[in-house]
Order: structure tokens, then C-alpha cells, then sequence
């Protein structure tokens, strides 16, 4: 941001910003764990997933909508 603009106003124009409210994510770092997924493929049905720190949870939030609460 510019002159007494905080991390908020930096991130207004932030386009995963965007994404994520549109998406119904919690944060924007849900879509860095759906890039991992893309190239490394660890969301897979029947694993066990930890989300350490999970405040907010966006990793929990991004693997039910990957893979479902089962």
C-alpha cells in the first residue's frame, strides 16, 4: 500500500484475494496447497490430512472441496 496503508490495501488488488472470496476459501493460501495438488498430487481419497496452525484452516476448507469430508 502507499503512505499509512497496511497489508489490507496491499492485498485489496491482489487477484487471489478475489478468487478466494468467489471460491468461498477461507484465505488466499488455499490456492498455494491447490498448485502443490496440481504438481505433486498429495490430495488423494482415502488419506489422513493435518492441518497444523488450521487458523483459519484454509487447507481443511480446500481439501473437503477437493476431496469431500470423508
Amino acid at each position: 500500500g502507499g503512505p499509512g496503508g497496511g497489508v489490507g490495501e496491499a492485498r485489496r488488488g491482489d487477484p487471489f484475494v478475489k478468487a478466494t472470496k468467489q471460491q468461498n476459501y477461507r484465505c488466499r493460501s488455499a490456492f498455494k496447497l491447490l498448485e502443490i495438488d496440481d504438481k505433486f498430487r498429495i490430495l488423494r481419497p482415502g488419506l489422513s490430512v493435518l492441518d497444523c496452525g488450521a487458523a483459519p484452516g484454509a487447507w481443511t476448507g480446500c481439501r473437503f472441496a477437493c476431496l469431500g469430508r470423508k
